[in-house]
């Protein structure tokens, strides 16, 4: 997980500095730190670390992110992992494990049970509707 940060750190240091008042315009800020959650990945989340780094607290992080779209820290990660896997069932022949590999889940079984909690349907279901 501390991948997906350190990938995101651009856009999310750039909301940081707009709350902090160095910033520029609150839309980009948002669209930056929305975009960044583009690159999934599947490991468990363990954003506090990502906030260290930040030199910001986990809280703080939270709020940024609740603050930049209604969601928890969790939630934005989440959803956003799901819309790639969604387009990867929809759009390629993948198996669901290519899938699962390709968003860096550490095994098909916790990437099926995210999909499932997230959308009510396996991934194999998803992709036969």
């Amino acid at each position: 997980m501390i991948a997906f940060f350190l990938r995101c750190g651009y856009q999310i240091g750039k909301a940081i500095d707009h709350h902090r008042g160095l910033g520029n315009d609150a839309d980009d800020n948002a669209h930056d730190v929305h975009s960044c959650a583009y690159k999934p990945v599947g490991e468990e989340i363990v954003y506090h670390i990502y906030a260290d780094r930040l030199c910001i607290t986990p809280n703080y992080l939270s709020s940024i992110v609740r603050r930049n779209s209604g969601l928890t820290v969790m939630q934005w990660i989440n959803r956003h992992i799901i819309q790639q896997a969604k387009l990867q069932l929809k759009y390629s022949d993948l198996p669901v494990w290519q899938i699962a590999e390709s968003l860096n889940f550490p095994n098909p079984s916790f990437f099926s049970k995210l999909f499932k909690r997230e959308t009510s349907m396996t991934p194999g279901e998803y992709r036969n509707r």
